[in-house]
């Protein structure tokens, strides 16, 4: 009988020892998942920013031609009447 009980209290320690440690394996990849989600987060994120940089920059480019060709209307009209006003004014 003693033999027995030594035997289930051996095995009640390898048990428990392997409890343990798969707990802590559980912690350890449960806070290793989480690192990796807070990183593709942040690189949600730095893509979100770079495309709407790009969106930005392409808005910024599409109202410098509008700019550019408000100001060449601008001045077709000023110089239209004047026959070459612009280059008159070179002679």
């Amino acid at each position: 009988m003693k033999a027995l009980y030594g035997i289930l209290e051996d095995k009640e320690r390898e048990l428990r020892a392997f409890i343990r440690n798969y707990l802590q394996r559980m912690r350890e990849n449960e806070a290793t998942l989480g690192r990796f989600q807070q990183q593709e987060g942040v690189g949600n994120e730095a893509d979100r920013s770079l495309s709407l940089a790009a969106c930005l920059a392409d808005k910024e480019v599409a109202l410098s031609h509008a700019t550019v060709m408000e100001l060449q209307r601008a001045l077709m009209k000023e110089g239209g009447g004047g026959g070459g006003g612009a280059c008159s004014s070179d002679q």
